[in-house]
């Protein structure tokens, strides 16, 4: 008798054990869907006017749901316009299991979040207001964050292995000085160590991304990863479907009133581009196409951003690239 109450005291013990410490190893953020809600619920918040709460650490006490939840907070409370920010979900390394890309409508990439152990991780964040991340065609990410007034900048590669796993390759931090020569290091193990600007040029041109000159990191994305984007508040985004005139922001040559939008509808695009009508029809997997004398090329439609790509053109001011309107 004495034994069966000590083997159901230790259960009970080991029990409270698991509720006491159980929970900071357990995952609340235990699949995308769980992710998307916290986002949603942050960036409702702010679009309410309401305070963004402290980060619980004790609900989200494991290491990876705190990483995510980190850069969901950090993006909350610096967003200004919820209904700009949304989501992709890419199978980028095609092992049949698709990834989560945090971004925003212009396609600019916030974080990259993918499955380990058969629960979520951060596997990049470039969340940070100065860093400009790019998406290739191949699902590989390269960062550069900029510091101390633009002197200063790190270079960053994600590839994905053929493993299937995704990995840092090459690492590099330039230390800008506008009073004097700047100082180059290379990363070696995590380790920072100085190097010449010959070497830091030489391993940057074999292993970083070479993309044309004036190009931001999202108009690169959009135009060569190829990505759907979800937005998070749909809602918001056809209540803003119906555009006016736009304002360019992009770079762009010729007529400064390049493109005036006529009407939108969930099927087509009326819109004029230096003063040819063209019509661009809805195309499987999101955005439209257009074909006309003078143009042809893709356009996507978000809530405040069009993204216009001309493939094709008889004007020379008009080159075959990527230009991103906002309102």
């Amino acid at each position: 008798m004495k034994r069966i109450f000590s083997l159901f005291l230790c259960l009970a013990l080991c029990a409270g054990m698991l509720v006491l410490f159980g929970g900071c190893s357990s995952r609340v953020l235990n699949e995308y869907d769980a992710i998307l809600t916290e986002y949603q619920n942050l960036l409702l918040k702010k679009k309410n006017g309401e305070e963004i709460p402290a980060l619980d650490t004790e609900k989200y006490g494991n290491e990876a749901d705190l990483a995510i939840m980190q850069v969901l907070h950090r993006l909350a409370e610096r967003a200004e316009k919820t209904e700009m920010y949304g989501y992709a979900e890419p199978d980028l390394n095609a092992d049949g299991q698709k990834e989560l890309l945090l971004m925003q409508e212009n396609y600019r990439v916030l974080a990259l979040i993918g499955y380990r152990d058969g629960a979520p991780v951060l596997l990049v964040d470039c969340s940070d207001i100065k860093s400009d991340a790019v998406l290739d065609e191949k699902g590989n990410i390269y960062v550069e964050t900029y510091g101390d007034g633009g002197l200063d900048v790190e270079y960053c590669t994600y590839r994905w292995g053929e493993d299937g796993t995704l990995q840092e390759g090459f690492r590099a931090f330039l230390d800008g000085d506008d009073r004097g020569p700047s100082t180059y290091y290379l990363y070696e193990n995590g380790e920072r160590k100085e190097c010449t600007w010959e070497e830091m040029n030489a391993q940057y041109k074999a292993a970083y991304l070479q993309r044309p000159r004036g190009y931001m990191g999202n108009e690169y994305t959009l135009q060569y990863a190829r990505l759907v984007y979800v937005p998070l508040f749909p809602e918001d985004v056809n209540a803003q479907f119906r555009i006016g005139p736009w304002e360019r922001s992009g770079i762009i040559g010729g007529n400064g009133t390049a493109m005036v939008t006529e009407s939108v509808t969930s099927a087509l695009v009326k819109f004029t581009l230096c003063s040819e009508t063209l019509t661009a029809t809805a195309k499987e997997g999101g955005g439209y196409t257009f074909e006309g004398e003078a143009f042809s090329g893709e356009l996507y439609v978000f809530a405040r951003t069009i993204c216009l790509f001309v493939t094709q053109s008889t004007l020379e001011e008009l080159p075959a690239r990527a230009y991103v309107y906002s309102k």
